[in-house]
């Protein structure tokens, strides 16, 4: 057992001992400001909301890189608390390393919110048919039925559990790594699945299952693929009989892919524009700066600067 430890102590001691271009480049994806972009631009349920938002109350964690291991054979499940690990080590399936990873919630409140706008709309609906009808027992009535129906509760606030998410984020610049990346993303979608048991849900509890997301930044591919962004998502389709509308559960994993342009023209998609300018190597980080701050209104620490110029000076590793 310590020999398994000291191993896995020397695997992290040296993978930190060369900086390199990803590493600088995770540093700087890392900032909250620079993942709400990411996860209101590429995921579907925080799409609505705006960045600052984002940033302030749907991180359940720290964002953390490739730092912490977790053995997924222990028997302490506190140790492999959602989000808390970017090494993912078993001893029966050998070692995964995960750029970035973090969860996500959408909080009660927005929930709530979202609900509480329904029963309002409802109610004023039920209110405007019952004043048509001119029957004042109507009103109070449908007004009761209207809110009984849309959430079975009066009170003012509703208690809704948060939406969870796992994310995972990638930076790949090796469009042909020797196997499809597709293939690769599905097999971290699996482990981020895999790895919620104790954790998210015990026993047989999986209907508490986190979606997850792995979504890859490809910052060198082929002209065909630049300036797109792709989802690979699990979905359901029916080989026999009715067309069945509420199972909703099998959404649970989706991979995207964000392939960035390589020419200074301006995508008219703005987390493909953003990533561009951050990972081109033709910008000068001056105008970098410039750009990030005045276009994404996006504030340039100097920390963030600090991991930009370091991007530049090791492009070619």
């Amino acid at each position: 057992m310590s020999t398994e430890q000291t191993s896995l102590a020397i695997q992290i001691e040296s993978a930190n001992l060369k900086s390199t271009y990803n590493d600088h480049a995770l540093k700087f994806i890392k900032h909250r400001i620079i993942l709400a972009w990411i996860v209101r631009e590429c995921i579907a349920e925080f799409s609505d909301y705006d960045i600052e938002f984002i940033m302030n109350h749907c991180f359940a964690n720290e964002p953390l890189l490739k730092t912490i291991a977790v053995d997924q054979d222990t028997l302490d499940a506190d140790s492999m608390i959602n989000g808390s690990n970017t090494v993912d080590i078993s001893a029966k399936e050998g070692s995964v390393i995960f750029d970035i990873v973090f969860d996500l919630i959408l909080p009660n409140k927005v929930a709530g919110e979202a609900i509480n706008e329904a029963v309002d709309e409802a109610i004023n609906e039920a209110v405007d048919e019952a004043i048509n009808e001119a029957v004042d027992e109507a009103i109070n009535k449908a007004t009761g039925d209207a809110v009984n129906e849309a959430v079975g509760d009066t009170s003012d606030e509703v208690d809704i559990e948060p939406v969870h998410f796992t994310v995972n984020i990638e930076i790949q610049k090796d469009e042909n790594p020797g196997y499809p990346l597709v293939c690769r993303a599905i097999y971290y979608l699996a482990r981020l699945i895999s790895r919620q048991k104790g954790t998210a849900f015990v026993k047989d509890h999986y209907e508490k299952l986190h979606k997850v997301y792995s979504i890859w930044i490809c910052t060198d591919t082929a002209k065909k693929r630049r300036n797109t962004i792709i989802d690979y998502s699990m979905d359901r389709h029916t080989l026999y009989g009715p067309e069945i509308k509420d199972d909703l559960n099998c959404d649970k994993m989706s991979a995207i892919f964000i392939s960035l342009l390589q020419e200074e023209n301006k995508s008219d998609n703005k987390i493909i524009r953003l990533l561009s300018v951050i990972f081109s190597k033709d910008i000068d980080p001056i105008i970098k700066k410039q750009l990030i701050e005045e276009e994404f209104g996006i504030p340039m620490t100097k920390e963030m600067e600090k991991e930009m110029n370091k991007m530049v000076d090791t492009w070619s590793e």
